[in-house]
């Protein structure tokens, strides 16, 4: 029941969170308060603390957790980690945005807009999907894909000018 899961499997959860060193623990956890969505604050603090994980995959899966629990408010911190800001790498504690949490901070701000009711914040989160499709540079291409696959998960009201872009840049010899 809805009482069951507020009063005994979210805190559990975050029990859970705050005592188990495994990290297959530790993203099977994030992902359950994502997609279970109560206390989003509290979720907030598990993903920020996670997003510094040493282990990849934890700290990657705190960055998706954003989207799944369709979290508007970590836009910013999305954003920031996928373009690799100062910002961005403040919240994972380097001095660079490791590839895959950028990767993973496209397929979170995807989610986030498709869920979003805003065409303003769909529209935002598409352009700068797009200018890092166009501009990425790195040898492996999982940031543009995680681009692409995000774009096509927004539902736009209007894509007619991204899909024309799309083209016109899948159409660039260059």
């Amino acid at each position: 029941t809805r009482s069951q899961i507020q009063n005994n499997i979210v805190p559990a959860l975050f029990d859970i969170v705050d005592t188990e060193d495994d990290s297959d623990i530790a993203t099977g956890v994030m992902i359950s308060l994502a997609k279970i969505g109560i206390r989003p604050e509290d979720a907030r603090l598990v993903f920020e603390k996670n997003i510094k994980a040493s282990v990849q995959e934890v700290s990657e899966t705190a960055a998706l957790s954003y989207g799944i629990m369709k979290d508007e408010g970590a836009i910013p911190n999305l954003m920031d980690m996928l373009l690799d800001t100062k910002a961005g790498q403040a919240l994972v504690g380097g001095s660079e945005v490791p590839l895959r949490n950028r990767t993973f901070s496209a397929y979170g701000l995807g989610l986030i807009g498709q869920a979003s009711s805003s065409d303003d914040i769909k529209n935002s989160i598409a352009n700068v999907l797009f200018e890092l499709l166009i501009s990425d540079k790195s040898s492996v291409k999982d940031i543009r894909v995680a681009c692409v696959i995000s774009l096509g998960i927004l539902e736009l009201s209007e894509p007619t000018e991204l899909v024309s872009k799309l083209s016109d840049f899948l159409n660039d010899d260059t």
